[in-house]
């Protein structure tokens, strides 16, 4: 295998920039952050703030409108009580926890206007599919890996609508600097008939992205 790596970083090397061209891609971002999950049960774990990491290409351009698409990864841990899947911490009495792999796979439609050739003011909006899978449970927790995973894909809590604003600093010729706030809104909550407060499940993540152009 090891003596195939060249062949295969060659190749890669030549069909990226073929392919994006071919279809219009002229960037891709590298984005690494924190996000923010909104919780209102005061007897599980505070709202956590987690560490995320993901990718965002253009896939459409004209004039000042471009439509997006990426995806953003975080790990989390939640237990199963009350009928809800809530954070937990890994630490917390019971060691009841399940780890989730979280994906939030989204589309979006923005404008973006550039200042002058350095900077670039950007905001957009689309629809986000968050898609969570426990991945690793304590011996007690097993169980309730279904249900948890039931919790997730139910009533629509994979729907997320989302909106955000961004800055392009554009470093070089063909590398650029973002810094971006998204909000997921859990519009959910308006059919779930769980009552919860409007934050409760509210994901505020901040992005500091690394481009490269093409």
């Amino acid at each position: 295998m090891h003596r195939k790596l060249p062949v295969i970083l060659i190749v890669l090397f030549i069909a990226v920039p073929i392919y994006t061209h071919a279809f219009g891609i002229d960037r891709i971002s590298i984005d690494s952050g924190l996000i923010y999950i909104g919780n209102s049960d005061q007897n599980s774990a505070p709202s956590p703030v987690l560490r995320t990491l993901g990718a965002n290409i253009p896939v459409f351009r004209s004039g000042l409108f471009v439509l997006s698409t990426g995806i953003q990864l975080w790990g989390s841990f939640y237990t199963y009580s009350r009928q809800r899947a809530l954070p937990q911490e890994m630490e917390a009495p019971g060691g009841l926890w399940n780890w989730i792999l979280a994906s939030m796979l989204d589309s979006r439609f923005g404008i973006e206007y550039p200042f002058n050739q350095t900077l670039t003011l950007g905001s957009d909006m689309g629809i986000s599919f968050l898609m969570r899978f426990p991945i690793v449970s304590s011996e007690a927790a097993k169980p309730d890996r279904l249900p948890v995973m039931q919790y997730f894909f139910s009533k629509g809590r994979f729907l997320y609508p989302e909106t955000s604003i961004y800055l392009i600093w554009n470093v070089y010729k063909r590398v650029g600097i973002s810094f971006t706030v998204k909000s997921y809104y859990p519009v959910f909550h308006l059919w779930d008939s769980e009552n919860l407060p409007f934050y409760d499940q509210l994901l505020i993540t901040g992005l500091l992205s690394f481009i490269i152009k093409f």
